[in-house]
């Protein structure tokens, strides 16, 4: 149990991590975000999720904990996936936003230099920390 719990606190930092980089380098995340709020979405997932890495070392073994935790990750996949629906909130369809997002059609402007996303294909591997994550939460609730 120990190291399953080690190997989510990983996952966890790793979705922290990778979201802290599309947040500091996705100028298109910040233009767009009076009209979206995704940057301010995107720093309230990160909240919880360091609350979740405070709490899982700290707190006793808990079914609660690791539920809430596992709901926690499913829904932010859900949100992941979701999120290009909203496209025409900026002005473009939501097949051209998840090209966007997915890192497969970046989009070159003053706010972008570098190809946002950053690092081209950071929000897919955002999105792909997060598979392992939903097992690994599913599998240490249960063994509790």
């Amino acid at each position: 149990m120990r190291r399953l719990k080690a190997t989510i606190l990983i996952f966890l930092l790793a979705s922290v991590i990778l979201s802290g980089i599309i947040l500091a380098y996705d100028g298109l995340l910040w233009l767009d975000n009076p009209k979206t709020g995704h940057a301010y979405g995107l720093i309230f997932l990160v909240v919880v999720d360091v609350i979740f890495i405070a709490s899982l070392p700290l707190a006793p073994a808990r079914r609660r904990l690791y539920s809430a935790l596992t709901f926690w990750v499913g829904l932010k996949i859900l949100l992941l996936l979701l999120n290009p629906l909203t496209g025409p909130q900026i002005g473009i369809s939501p097949s051209e936003f998840a090209a966007y997002l997915f890192g497969l059609a970046p989009i070159s402007s003053p706010e972008c230099p570098l190809e946002c996303p950053p690092l081209r294909f950071t929000y897919l591997i955002l999105l792909l920390v997060h598979i392992p994550l939903l097992y690994g939460s599913a599998r240490l609730r249960k063994k509790v």
